[in-house]
């Protein structure tokens, strides 16, 4: 198999998978004429085949890709993973749809977790998410990691050509730099972004609490990417304001740089052209909740290089990157099925602390704690 050798290092360190543990790997359906794509899920059949090969109860599902990230996949891997019954009663009353069309209400989710609780004593203990399209911002992996208490990795647009890159690293440098800098965040009131492109934002953090994505996915209800190598949170919406330049789309480099002009925490203004102008645009006529300046990250992987492939190069040290859309499932409000990154290269980060205090994270796209 082309790609056991990582596998295994990705079964044996960053999950510490244990013989006769449940696993769950999922992946959509390829596009025969994206390549990346075809590798990633020839990977994810494999990825189940290598489990299975360490003593793990291991299932492969397949399903038609859902075209955006931060939708929710399925009803058929929610019941692969809960079960059958729990999930029958999901749809009867109504609750599945409204959850897979982002418009369940709080009441509508308490209702759905007393339901799918019948079914997590039997839920695998480790889920591989190898889908083209991102499930780490939906309700799915929020209630896998939550109920369920699974050990998630979420692995959207991974490319294999990664094991030889950000996943062949020293994941305890990488789990002491990511949360170091969360330690940092965790204590900010407002933070102050700047890059060498012109990129300068400003957003406050409310209290929210800073996720280290570290790569290490060994204690139960543990998710992050793989590869990791970030510290994420949800900023306070309103409060964002400045303009952040991005120079690469998820995974090409723009013809021109494209300016997103953010006003009390939306994208008001989206000045460029192309493609990747034209989804925002689109995607903000669609609904307002598009538009949330949802997430702040700052890379900390060493090993991460790639700038055309987002799920690589929000983890490049030395980078920040700003998300639009969903950020309800660590810690914000907006529930939506889109999820935006846009990587700032060669940038500053100064955390503003309590009693007027400061302390810079990166400064010109160095590492500086």
């Amino acid at each position: 198999m082309r790609y056991r050798e990582g596998l295994i290092k990705l079964f044996r360190e960053n999950f510490r998978l244990k013989r006769h543990e449940r696993v769950l790997v999922f992946a959509d359906l390829p596009d025969a004429g994206v390549p990346a794509w075809v590798r990633q899920h020839r990977c994810a059949r494999e990825a189940a085949e290598v489990a299975a090969e360490q003593g793990a109860d291991a299932t492969l599902v397949e399903y038609a890709a859902t075209g955006t990230h931060g939708a929710e996949p399925p009803a058929g891997l929610w019941a692969q993973f809960f079960g059958d019954e729990p999930v029958r009663r999901l749809e009867r009353s109504g609750l599945l749809a409204r959850i897979l069309a982002k418009r369940a209400s709080a009441r509508d989710l308490a209702a759905a977790a007393r339901i799918l609780r019948a079914g997590a004593a039997a839920a695998p203990q480790v889920v591989v998410g190898l889908s083209r399209y991102s499930t780490t911002h939906t309700r799915f992996r929020s209630f896998a990691t939550g109920i369920g208490k699974a050990r998630y990795a979420s692995m959207p647009i991974f490319d294999p050509l990664m094991f030889a890159g950000p996943m062949a690293v020293d994941w305890r440098e990488v789990a002491r730099k990511t949360r170091a800098c969360a330690a940092v965040l965790n204590r900010a009131d407002r933070v102050l972004v700047r890059g060498a492109n012109g990129t300068y934002l400003r957003m406050d953090l409310g209290g929210r609490v800073c996720h280290p994505d570290d790569g290490l996915l060994h204690t139960p209800g543990k998710y992050g990417n793989l590869p990791a190598g970030e510290a994420f949170l949800a900023p306070l919406e309103g409060t964002a304001q400045g303009v952040l330049v991005a120079e690469w789309s998820q995974t090409d480099r723009l013809k021109k740089p494209m300016a997103l002009w953010v006003r009390d925490g939306l994208l008001h203004e989206v000045e460029g052209e192309g493609p990747a102008a034209e989804l925002l645009r689109r995607k903000i006529r669609e609904s307002a909740l598009n538009a949330n300046v949802a997430e702040l990250g700052v890379g900390t992987n060493a090993g991460a290089k790639r700038p055309d492939n987002i799920l690589e190069s929000e983890k490049i040290l030395g980078t920040i990157h700003v998300a639009f859309g969903d950020n309800h499932g660590f810690g914000g409000k907006v529930a939506t099925p889109f999820h935006q990154d846009y990587v700032v290269f060669r940038a500053s980060l100064v955390a503003e602390l309590p009693g007027g205090r400061t302390k810079t994270i990166l400064r010109d796209g160095s590492w500086a704690l």
